[in-house]
């Protein structure tokens, strides 16, 4: 179970996304600056990205982290964020790290 102080920040965290993304759509565009900064939110310490890319309201990003619970981590995370759906691993290549 998540702390009183973690949980109200994540609870506000969504209601501050959820309000700009009503702005962005009412301006009839996306800020991206948004998706990358929620990138630095869920990424989990020792995972690590080597490319991150956005087309067509795509995004794709490729890296290594230390532990495959790490790499569940973090595709839970991305899940649990109001900026990401639909997250899925594409692929998977485990050798010293799990590279995805």
């Amino acid at each position: 179970m998540l702390n009183p102080k973690k949980e109200e920040f994540l609870n506000l965290r969504s209601q501050v996304s959820q309000l700009e993304r009503e702005v962005e759509q009412y301006q009839g565009r996306y800020i991206w600056a948004y998706i990358t900064q929620e990138t630095g939110f869920v990424i989990p310490e020792n995972v690590q990205l080597n490319s991150f890319s956005i087309s067509n309201d795509i995004l794709q990003v490729s890296g290594n982290a230390n532990t495959t619970d790490l790499l569940i981590n973090y595709i839970n995370n991305m899940n649990q964020s109001p900026y990401f759906n639909n997250v899925t691993l594409q692929s998977y290549d485990k050798q010293d790290q799990d590279n995805f």
